[in-house]
């Protein structure tokens, strides 16, 4: 499966006299897997009954928000590591720090090494009929560089979306 992508262009006018336009590809959205979806997979992979998949992913799961809710960063292998951070409103004074401050918790994904790897394998593929392509096959890319959300293939295009945090090293849950 590839990540599916369309060309955009868009019009930045913060000189009236002189706007400028600007191309890049764009990720499509694609089919959701469902929790059912991944408990299936999950069942055929592990050879285990489907009461004790159901076990086994439920209890990791709230295994997961228990650490979480005490604040643990969690290692998964060669998934990686989940970290809770937070975010907070900077105050003029010491006296007004505090947890009322707290603007947003979040969750932030480190690929470990298995899912590095499943990234350097993405490949990249038009979802829109290019008049200027006689083969489609010229439009499906491999990403060079997934860590930087850029790749470039047969095609000529770049690929990407960027989206991997700052320096795609995070992911952001």
């Amino acid at each position: 499966m590839s990540l599916i992508y369309k060309k955009t262009s868009k019009v930045l006018n913060f000189n009236k006299e002189n706007p400028v336009t600007y191309y890049k590809l764009q990720q499509m959205k694609q089919s959701k897997v469902t929790y059912d979806q991944l408990k299936k997979d999950v069942l055929r992979a592990s050879g285990l009954s489907k009461t004790q998949t159901q076990a086994a992913i439920d209890g990791m799961v709230e295994s997961l928000c228990h650490f979480m809710e005490l604040g643990h960063t969690v290692q998964l292998g060669g998934f990686g590591t989940i970290r809770p951070i937070f975010k907070t409103k900077a105050q003029d004074s010491m006296d007004k720090v505090g947890v009322e401050n707290v603007t947003r918790c979040k969750l932030i994904l480190y690929p470990g090494k298995d899912l590095k790897a499943t990234l350097k394998n993405i490949t990249f593929e038009s979802g829109e009929n290019d008049p200027d392509d006689d083969d489609n096959e010229n439009n499906t890319n491999t990403g060079s560089n997934p860590s930087n959300g850029s790749g470039t293939g047969n095609g000529g295009n770049t690929g990407g979306n960027g989206n991997g945090g700052e320096g795609g090293n995070d992911m952001q849950i």
